[in-house]
């Protein structure tokens, strides 16, 4: 998500606008009905997509703090196309609450690992984070109209998640690499490509414009937001997986690490002898 200045293509069907930022894309560049149409499908292929291949391959504990996850990240990314296709502020934040309630859950998973199947290690901790989750939502519509206050939320409670992830990765012995890998592959994917794409998007938007608007055919206008956008979700599904390797050696579950077409990765749960659990 970028905070540029409003780009004004064809006058369209939303206006006037009402979300409190504006994206790079050319707004109605080839529909009069859909404000960024780029960001829309992106939106949908690399958020909501990612989402729904995690809850069909990616929960080998098959418990619901997962399935939950994956669910966020798909109303993310249906979210983010309704924003990006209105730039409306009700639209505006089922796209950027989400974003915190999926890190407030991925604090669960990590604070919540060493737990027995059925148990809690704290008790008091699903009754916290729903409580944070709420106050986030009140700090939020209090602050719409400044988007500073978002990313600044957004930031601080994801280098909060990172960092127990980090801990629970690579500070306790006898952790599987595959779990290791997977936590470096998402990082990869968010905060080396994402991050950067994303900040390209922001502060350079002119010159971002200067070719994306020169593009031929159904490519005008497509700008590297869409990369952020897939950069986000398939981050967000690693990091999520890699946090289910740890659950399932909690649970002594045996699994094995492939890859869907040479490109996501999955985990397989095996068992005693190496072979796919049926």
């Amino acid at each position: 998500m970028t905070t540029n200045t409003p780009i004004i293509g064809n006058g369209g069907y939303w206006e006037p606008h009402t979300s409190s930022i504006d994206f790079c894309e050319t707004n109605y560049a080839h529909s009069p009905h859909i404000v960024e149409v780029h960001n829309v499908w992106s939106s949908i292929i690399g958020l909501s997509a990612v989402g729904l291949f995690g809850l069909l391959r990616g929960n080998p504990t098959n418990e619901f703090r997962f399935t939950l996850i994956y669910l966020i990240l798909i109303v993310i990314g249906i979210g983010s196309a309704c924003l990006h296709g209105t730039l409306h502020w009700l639209f505006q934040s089922s796209d950027e609450l989400p974003m915190i309630y999926i890190v407030i859950g991925m604090t669960y998973c990590v604070l919540e690992n060493d737990a027995p199947r059925g148990q809690r290690s704290y008790p008091w901790l699903s009754s916290a984070l729903l409580l944070l989750a709420v106050l986030n939502t009140a700090i939020y519509y209090t602050f719409q109209d400044l988007y500073l206050v978002f990313i600044v939320t957004y930031t601080t409670m994801t280098i909060v998640a990172t960092v127990g992830m980090v801990r629970m990765l690579f500070y306790r012995k006898n952790r599987r690499p595959e779990a290791k890998k997977l936590f470096w592959i998402g990082e990869m994917w968010y905060t080396l490509i994402g991050v950067p794409v994303w900040a390209v998007d922001m502060l350079l938007c002119r010159h971002v414009l200067s070719i994306a608007d020169s593009m031929p055919g159904w490519a005008l206008g497509v700008t590297p937001h869409v990369i952020w956008h897939c950069a986000a979700g398939i981050g967000a599904y690693c990091l999520t997986l890699s946090a289910c390797c740890c659950r399932a050696e909690t649970l002594d579950i045996s699994y094995r690490l492939s890859f869907a077409m040479g490109a996501l990765p999955v985990i397989t749960v095996e068992d005693d002898k190496g072979k796919k659990a049926t």
